[in-house]
């Protein structure tokens, strides 16, 4: 070890140092994709020093490559020496220090000999990186693309920070995108985590990675994650860092197989409500729809005034013609009666106004009279909640056509 960081550890009364491993999981299988190395650094009276005290201070003594090198030192040990049969095929996560990054001192070689010396082959390691922390983009780039030739995969932490770069997941390319505490923690009260953890997990679906949520400790965050679309989590629900494999396995197998039944419980429960509701709501749509087919032109507005449907997830509801002229006014309802977004950036659309390029229009022309169609989600002209339209033919009397366009919102109560 070299002496300034020895002069470091018995400054700060560090005895030693060891890893801890935390297990990263498949949410939907309960399989153990691989485990996080942890530096945990021990004082002498046996207390835990907060890591990122060390290397701060590392950093400052001019000795945080002699760490980071202990650190990896440590954690392959480890991982090799508690390595048996059944972890084949899973990953050991490496962090690699963002300050090194930024001044150019890491080598992705000397990485993979380290590596290979603990007799772990380059493939099973993902580097893991905290996007936001580094300066600069090039060298980001070029490092990743060295450690990958080097068979290593790409782990891009912390994504979602204010200091996150969109421009860097295209030209990376990671096989993983670790999605911030900040968005997962609480996500499954908060509407707006909520879009912005679907967009980065459509986001690593555009670019072939896939997402891992970090720092699960409840079961509704879970879930929440779990909806939407994300693969992989990491958290004090799912497992607590071990200061072994084996230990860390242990306790997987007493703890997720519960988790796993209990979250699929919870998301068939979800399933069945949002199926109860999507039902009550359609039969409230024919009931209309046979009103208006009995009804001339003229009175289809009065019988859209008289809704009586579950108004709580009605947005909007309005008549077009087949091509997509507004007939009618737009009868708003603004999420169940809630008050408009903003008047200055939404409002409703009257007769007159031209739908003709929008899905729920264009696609009927696909299909045949009496088809429904359920669009994609989108933005409601005349409230700016997020929604999905349902959208029919009216064959009224003597011929009259139009089409029915209800906008629901959409539900985020995985909390319930």
């Amino acid at each position: 070890m070299n002496e300034v960081l020895k002069a470091l550890l018995e400054e700060l009364n560090i005895r030693d140092l060891s890893a801890y491993f935390q297990p990263i999981i498949h949410l939907h299988t309960a399989r153990v994709l691989g485990y996080e190395a942890l530096l945990r650094p021990a004082g002498y009276d046996g207390t835990m020093l907060a890591p990122g005290i060390l290397f701060e201070q590392a950093d400052l003594y001019g000795c945080l490559p002699e760490l980071e090198r202990e650190a990896r030192t440590t954690a392959l040990r480890e991982f090799a020496r508690s390595r048996k049969e059944q972890t084949a095929g899973q990953l050991l996560f490496l962090n690699v220090s963002a300050p090194l990054l930024n001044v150019g001192v890491l080598d992705a070689g000397h990485i993979r000999e380290a590596v290979q010396s603990y007799e772990v082959e380059p493939e099973a390691v993902a580097i893991e990186i905290s996007e936001s922390s580094v300066q600069e983009t090039d060298q980001l780039v070029e490092f990743s693309r060295m450690a990958r030739k080097s068979g290593f995969m790409i782990s891009l932490d912390g994504y979602g920070t204010d200091e996150s770069h969109l421009e860097r997941i295209a030209r990376i390319r990671p096989e993983i995108i670790k999605i911030d505490r900040s968005i997962i923690q609480g996500v499954c009260t908060d509407e707006i985590k909520q879009y912005a953890l679907e967009s980065v997990v459509h986001l690593a679906r555009r670019v072939g990675a896939v997402s891992l949520a970090f720092g699960i400790e409840n079961h509704e965050d879970l879930v929440a994650c779990a909806r939407a679309g994300v693969e992989f989590g990491q958290g004090f629900l799912l497992g607590r860092p071990a200061p072994t494999v084996d230990r860390a396995i242990e306790r997987a197998e007493k703890t997720l197989k519960p988790l796993q039944e209990k979250l699929a419980s919870t998301l068939a429960s979800d399933l069945d409500r949002e199926l109860q509701h999507e039902a009550s709501l359609q039969r409230e749509f024919g009931r209309v729809l046979d009103k208006l087919a009995r009804a001339e032109p003229e009175e289809w507005e009065a019988i859209l005034r008289a809704w009586k449907g579950p108004a709580a997830r009605v947005d909007s509801l309005f008549i077009t013609s087949p091509a997509g002229e507004q007939l009618t006014n737009t009868i708003a309802l603004g999420r169940g009666g809630k008050a408009i977004v903003n008047p200055l950036l939404y409002a409703a659309t009257g007769p007159g106004d031209d739908h003709g390029s929008r899905e729920y229009v264009y696609a009927l022309r696909l299909r045949g009279d009496g088809d429904l169609h359920l669009s994609s989600p989108h933005t409601s002209i005349a409230t700016g909640q997020l929604c999905r339209t349902y959208s029919q033919k009216i064959t009224g009397p003597e011929g009259a056509r139009g089409i029915l366009c209800v906008s629901a919102t959409l539900s985020s109560d995985v909390c319930q």
